[in-house]
């Protein structure tokens, strides 16, 4: 017995070192420069779910048989075909199609292997990667980082970003990285998650990035209010949670390097929504003016779509930053893209979880699942991030969402009698 459970221990220790490599890899360092160093991240993470799998080979049919599987199949499919066989071509690689879709499997692979300790297993997957991600930062941008603090630089935003994308995508990483690390402070009372949890958001909140900002927020007062276990609790956790905001509030007024990154981003973002113009030029009010052109142009081809990433140079040309951009809004972006029918394959299990999480009031469901909503408010990942599909997914088999998918079992059972007849 005594060994049974050490054997288990060890296995979890490389599961979460193995998530962890998954996470640093594909949004730190997955592009053209490290493709060497990709691919042998990918090998080791392959063999190593091809080991639980023989190990353990109901993991695969639980998997096939999870709604979690067909929604990532149906979308991948459809994405395949518009990227392969559609009009914008040149914008879409096989290969990195393919990187992605392996990662987020091979994830998923290993976390319903631990299916009891989804949540443990996430947490200290995600902490790792923080830490990696931080050094790499460190050690990739320690000059611009060192003329920062030498007062050289006055943007230390543009120098907190991996070879996968800017500031912003750095933010929206560590944001995401830091939902289950907050669920084991506030929820479960793990102090041991503090360091990591003060790294993370430090970095994060120095990028400076809008989006992450409100991410943590509303993270944190989910977490504040969640918590309750009566109305007289709710009550008392509400005060706290006003009382918190109006003190960050004042720091964040107060002290300038807090007003400069969170006071002057979140007033300038409030300000360009209630004012709209669409000849400002702020980075918010041309966000908005993609996101209104993207729905308002999707309706000349409702069913289907202007094709993989067509937004971009069709209507997303900026001479702010003299570049085509996309949508910055995944709802926009795959209406755009893929139509009402890309629209309704992506969008119809997120439906499934939050109307799952609603019936099971599971604080770390409606963690990820309003964080995961309201972050495509402000970028599109449905291309090349794991982390949509991811937090939709870990969701589910948080609910230990088991049962068995009707549609799957319908072709199963028409194909035995087939081979039968």
């Amino acid at each position: 017995m005594k060994m049974n459970i050490m054997k288990f221990a060890k296995e979890e220790i490389l599961s979460i070192i193995m998530i962890a490599i998954i996470l640093f890899t594909n949004l730190a360092i997955t592009n053209s420069k490290h493709l060497i160093a990709v691919c042998l991240m990918f090998t080791i993470t392959l063999i190593y779910t091809a080991f639980l799998i023989i190990k353990k080979p109901e993991i695969i049919k639980k998997m096939f048989k999870s709604y979690y599987f067909l929604w990532i199949i149906l979308f991948f499919i459809e994405m395949f075909l518009y990227g392969f066989f559609g009009e914008n071509t040149k914008e879409y690689s096989l290969k990195f199609h393919l990187l992605n879709f392996g990662w987020i499997i091979m994830t998923l692979i290993i976390l319903q292997y631990h299916s009891e300790k989804v949540a443990d297993v996430m947490a200290k997957a995600s902490s790792i990667a923080i830490v990696m991600i931080t050094l790499y930062i460190l050690c990739t941008n320690f000059s611009g980082l060192i003329a920062v603090f030498n007062g050289e630089e006055v943007l230390i935003g543009r120098y907190l970003r991996t070879a996968v994308g800017n500031q912003n995508t750095t933010a929206i990483s560590y944001i995401f990285l830091l939902i289950p690390v907050f669920y084991k402070i506030g929820i479960e009372k793990e102090k041991k998650y503090i360091s990591i949890a003060i790294i993370g958001t430090i970095f994060m909140l120095l990028t400076a990035s809008k989006k992450s900002i409100v991410a943590l927020f509303v993270t944190l007062c989910i977490i504040g209010i969640g918590k309750s276990k009566n109305k007289k609790e709710l009550l008392k956790n509400i005060s706290k949670v006003l009382l918190a905001i109006l003190v960050m509030a004042a720091l964040c007024y107060c002290v300038p390097i807090l007003h400069t990154i969170i006071w002057e981003r979140i007033e300038s973002m409030v300000s360009s929504i209630i004012n709209f113009n669409t000849t400002d030029q702020s980075s918010t009010t041309l966000r908005l003016n993609f996101i209104l052109t993207a729905f308002t142009k999707a309706w000349d081809k409702p069913i289907f779509g202007h094709g993989w990433g067509a937004f971009a140079p069709m209507y997303g040309y900026s001479s702010l930053y003299n570049a085509n951009l996309y949508t910055h809004n995944n709802y926009a972006e795959i209406l755009f893209s893929f139509g009402l029918l890309g629209f309704f394959l992506y969008y119809w299990f997120p439906y499934r979880m939050v109307v799952k999480t609603i019936k099971n009031k599971n604080i770390l469901c409606y963690i990820y699942i309003v964080n995961t909503l309201l972050i495509e408010f402000g970028t599109v990942w449905c291309y090349s991030s794991i982390l949509g599909f991811l937090g939709f997914s870990i969701v589910s088999l948080l609910l230990e969402e088991q049962e068995e998918n009707k549609i799957l079992d319908t072709i199963l059972c028409k194909f035995r009698k087939r081979k039968e007849d």
